[in-house]
């Protein structure tokens, strides 16, 4: 049976004294950071990517009993959640001191109840659910107060909280080709590499759209994350490897999360050496993370995600978050293919839910074979704009600076010249990435009929791979030559529109 109710401003007989340690062992994102929290003291702070959390108990409305079992519950959890979790159970724990003293305690089941009742409607589903976990650790740590029978009471009451990833499912969003052509402008143009502010900035916007990390993410890598494979013999200033080591997300465990390498572009590594130079000179110390505040200390996740927003302000309505971004990486591995666990291993997922809702989203039939033979309408925005650099003539580059390259099993010679340095090697495939590539300068008289002919006839051979498969309209990637179809379309009507205006 339960407990009889009884004065709020008296003991149970039953009172609860925690048995507290004086500090509790908490995960924590980087090796700077303290893995304990002091709780000896009537205020218990804590933190996590830069954010400080705490709470007050001498501000609780509760009785000391009521207060010792609470202590006892945030101190479990500071040992087996992540900081940001139990910042949500403080939360809860600090509203329900407020509302739950109308019932008494201990609290009765149609109390309880009611409690949670009020959590879910005046609240969120979150703070009633985390009431219900919090109720059955007590009760099944037999806390005095807290029974069986009414935690069953709890849990038969349904409560609605949209599933993890259910967005995702109902509603994609992603980032457009037009954003993506911008967001590719600014990374190349918007920052002065003897600007700390502007380099800090453009490094997290470049980082964002190349491994889409959280920022928690970003707040914990460190300078010597970045890793350099350097080539030896005649091409080694040509090929050398660059890797990130990012660290995990959402890692279980209590220790500094692992790390994982990353490749990432030579242009985004060189980025990188040049910010953590500057660091070290604008500080006048060897500074150990990446991303770093004038108030010497890590920039704290929310400003990363802050500094990302500000790094796209010339975008305008064209602007993107970090989570955005992280949707785009997901949906182009599933457009080009990729199974669900490497889409969820690129992502720091720990479970292929979101990958799978990536590969779900596929178009239709009709509009995969528009798309992939270059019809649709997909890109008429951006073809508004050049991808490629300025139309050019033979005779402005040197012939071993021609773009050559093969295109559907036919080789292909004078497109256009190459704008990289005469002794930067670029990683990226000839011809298929050229068109939408700043560097690149198509001739005027260059073969992109050609061109555009075998991307065609390549595209139709994904079609009917996939059709005799009986994949079409679960594979995507028919249309991984999309945008480039547009794009040597786009450079052919810029061609034509030259040659008549040299002509009149």
């Amino acid at each position: 049976m339960q407990l009889a109710m009884f004065d709020s401003n008296s003991e149970p007989e039953n009172s609860y004294k925690f048995a507290n340690p004086g500090r509790a062992k908490t995960r924590r994102r980087t090796e700077d950071s303290s893995p304990y929290v002091d709780t000896s003291k009537s205020t218990w702070s804590w933190s996590e990517d830069g954010t400080e959390y705490h709470i007050i108990w001498d501000e609780l409305d509760w009785s000391a009993t009521e207060t010792e079992i609470a202590k006892a519950y945030i101190f479990h959890r500071l040992e087996s959640r992540s900081p940001h979790t139990v910042a949500s159970d403080a939360s809860m724990i600090k509203t329900i001191s407020l509302i739950s003293r109308s019932q008494g305690f201990p609290w009765s089941t149609s109390g309880a109840l009611a409690i949670m009742t009020r959590l879910y409607h005046d609240y969120s589903a979150v703070s009633a659910i985390n009431f219900r976990v919090f109720y059955c650790w007590c009760a099944s740590s037999g806390k005095p107060g807290f029974f069986l029978d009414t935690y069953f009471h709890l849990d038969e009451t349904k409560l609605y909280r949209r599933n993890s990833y259910e967005s995702l499912f109902l509603h994609q969003r992603y980032v457009t080709p037009e954003q993506e052509t911008l967001i590719l402008r600014l990374i190349d143009e918007s920052y002065d590499p003897d600007d700390w502010h502007s380099l800090q900035a453009n490094v997290i916007l470049h980082l964002a759209f190349e491994l889409a990390p959280r920022p928690s993410q970003m707040y914990a890598l460190n300078a010597e994350d970045l890793e350099v494979v350097e080539a030896s013999g005649a091409e080694a200033n040509e090929a050398n490897y660059f890797s990130l080591w990012l660290p995990l997300g959402k890692q279980r465990g209590a220790g500094v999360p692992e790390r994982r390498p990353r490749r990432i572009s030579a242009q985004l590594a060189k980025k990188i050496q040049l910010l953590t130079v500057l660091n070290n000179d604008l500080f006048g110390i060897p500074v150990k993370p990446l991303f770093w505040s004038m108030r010497r200390e890590r920039l704290p996740a929310s400003y990363i995600s802050k500094a990302l927003l500000d790094a796209m302000t010339p975008l305008g309505e064209q602007a993107v978050g970090a989570r955005l971004m992280r949707h785009h990486l997901g949906q182009g591995l599933a457009d080009q293919g990729a199974s669900a666990d490497v889409i969820a291993e690129a992502l720091g997922h720990n479970s292929t839910v979101a990958a799978r809702a990536y590969i779900a989203a596929t178009p239709t039939i009709a509009k995969i074979k528009s798309r992939a033979l270059g019809k649709s309408d997909s890109y008429r925005n951006i073809m508004k704009m050049m991808l490629t650099g300025d139309i050019s003539d033979k005779q402005s580059f040197p012939k071993e600076r021609w773009v050559k390259g093969v295109v559907h099993l036919q080789y292909v010679v004078g497109v256009g010249g190459c704008g990289l340095p005469a002794n930067n090697h670029c990683p990226k495939n000839p011809i298929y990435s050229c068109y939408t590539c700043r560097r690149f300068h198509p001739f005027s008289d260059g073969p992109h009929e050609e061109v555009r002919s075998a991307l065609e006839m390549q595209a139709q051979t994904f079609i009917d791979s996939a059709a005799n498969a009986a994949e079409l309209d679960r594979t995507r990637v028919p249309v991984q030559l999309e945008q480039t179809l547009e794009a040597v379309s786009t450079v052919v009507q810029k061609c034509r529109e030259k040659l008549e205006a040299g002509n009149e």
